[in-house]
């Protein structure tokens, strides 16, 4: 972590965490987490959680960053049905937050999106 804390200052605004990742690495613990928290809290800023690998851990559990108290606020979650249903290539994904983080998400999405099929996206809702 000393290494996190020593790359975080007054000009960081976003922390990007992929957590787990890919599904042969690592899923950081609930003190690794808790720390990193309290990074984001003290210099608040904000996280932007890859989690797609979040139901494919084989070791420990995952345990998602805006869970943690201060969090829920601060996090934008994204995970993939595409990779929890083994369905890679059908491009299913989606991004959970807070109300006042998904705004400005959503203004970017429809800049930013290609083509599922609509019937995937319903059946994922």
């Amino acid at each position: 972590m000393g290494q996190l804390a020593a790359a975080f200052n007054h000009k960081t605004k976003l922390l990007l965490l992929n957590n787990p990742q890919n599904p042969a690495g690592k899923a950081y613990t609930r003190g690794e987490l808790e720390d990193i928290a309290a990074l984001v809290l003290q210099h608040d800023c904000y996280a932007l959680c890859d989690e797609v690998y979040e139901h494919l851990v084989f070791e420990g559990q995952h345990i998602p960053l805006m869970t943690l108290p201060g969090m829920r606020d601060r996090c934008i979650k994204i995970g993939s049905a595409g990779k929890t249903f083994s369905l890679t290539g059908w491009k299913v994904g989606y991004a959970t937050a807070a109300p006042t983080l998904m705004q400005p998400v959503s203004k970017a999405h429809q800049y930013l999106t290609f083509t599922t099929p609509p019937n995937l996206q319903h059946a994922v809702a």
